[in-house]
């Protein structure tokens, strides 16, 4: 399964937020330093709204770091934080970065639905903003509403007219099994990033390219397409992901897996240790494929007792690779079918139903 197919975009359009901002009439917050990590941005915003409990801005913007603390960690009490301080925001004052915050939380957590309504409100909020029509599409891709989700993004798009809106397009021919299309949307979303100077944007977008080739299995486009991405950032963790899957294409196995060992130690992630799990059975280590595997199914039953359903997928297709508890796979998977219905979860499930 394909971490673009699992996870489409919303790291980078938390990213964008971080880098641009989002408008809003109250008082400022102070500045934190650049490239701070959650943790340094839950501390400063908890500390800011304890003085001061009723600055509607601090706490929308407490509830994204915990939202990015979740995506590190893997942790659904860090998402439940992301999503208290959010609507704390709005019971405050009803403000666009707080509705854009919780359209971005349900994406996350694979609650499309309700990322679809978070997303209307955003939209009526501040309707210029195209990042909304990006999280609106993923929603609507993660519903399998194809025909829906191109209407969001408009008939008659630019190819020069917007990262979001070339990004979107790109997610749209890539359901499409459009690749050749796909890609250079992706591309496009590269250049207009690169000429808005926001190169971790740039890298994402590249990197996507390259994706779409790799899962093409044409690892003669993918790798210069990867190369062009290190030049920006050889430590971004999404472009570091794709090294290690091209690695693997290539069978160089023991690398791939020195990747993902590595990246492991930056976040816990179970998609991330199923595929080490994999590796490290194909290079005949059972004791490193058994940790990998307990640790994939530890964090994934962790989400799930916690009421969360976006690991029901990882899960399904955990259990499949080891051909073990099949029954539990295919309930998983009949799950997640329940409310996401795109190319990964079709997959997913069909893997369950075979003999």
């Amino acid at each position: 399964m394909s971490l673009r197919a699992a996870s489409p975009w919303h790291a980078a359009l938390a990213l964008a937020l971080a880098l641009v901002g989002v408008s809003s009439a109250h008082e400022p917050v102070a500045p934190l330093p650049k490239d701070s990590n959650p943790a340094d941005r839950i501390a400063f915003y908890q500390q800011h709204v304890d003085q001061h409990p009723k600055h509607y801005p601090a706490y929308a913007r407490l509830g994204r770091a915990w939202l990015d603390e979740a995506k590190r960690t893997y942790d659904p009490a860090a998402l439940a934080k992301a999503r208290a301080s959010l609507r704390r925001s709005l019971e405050i004052l009803a403000n666009y970065e707080a509705l854009h915050g919780l359209a971005a939380t349900a994406n996350h957590a694979h609650r499309f639905e309700e990322a679809l309504d978070w997303c209307r409100q955003a939209a009526a909020a501040d309707p210029d903003d195209k990042s909304v029509v990006a999280m609106q599409v993923e929603a609507l891709l993660g519903l399998g509403r194809m025909d829906d989700a191109r209407a969001a993004i408009g008939e008659s798009v630019k190819a020069d007219s917007n990262f979001y809106l070339a990004a979107a397009l790109g997610h749209w021919h890539l359901a499409q099994e459009q690749s050749e299309k796909a890609a250079a949307r992706f591309l496009e979303a590269a250049r207009l990033a690169q000429g808005e100077r926001a190169p971790s944007l740039a890298v994402w977008a590249t990197v996507m390219s390259a994706g779409v080739w790799l899962d093409g299995g044409d690892l003669q486009r993918a790798k210069p397409l990867l190369e062009s991405a290190t030049r920006l950032d050889d430590a971004d963790p999404f472009l570091r992901i794709h090294w290690a899957e091209l690695a693997e294409a290539e069978n160089r196995l023991a690398e791939s897996l020195k990747i993902y060992d590595a990246l492991l130690k930056e976040q816990a992630s179970p998609e991330l240790h199923r595929r080490a799990f994999g590796l490290a059975r194909r290079l005949n280590k059972p004791d490193l494929a058994a940790e990998h595997f307990q640790a994939a199914r530890k964090l994934g039953q962790r989400a799930l007792d916690a009421g969360e359903i976006y690991s029901l997928e990882t899960l399904a297709n955990l259990y499949c690779d080891a051909g073990k508890e099949r029954d539990l796979a295919l309930r998983l998977a009949e799950r997640n079918y329940q409310g996401k219905r795109d190319e990964s979860a079709r997959n997913t499930l069909a893997r369950a139903r075979a003999p």
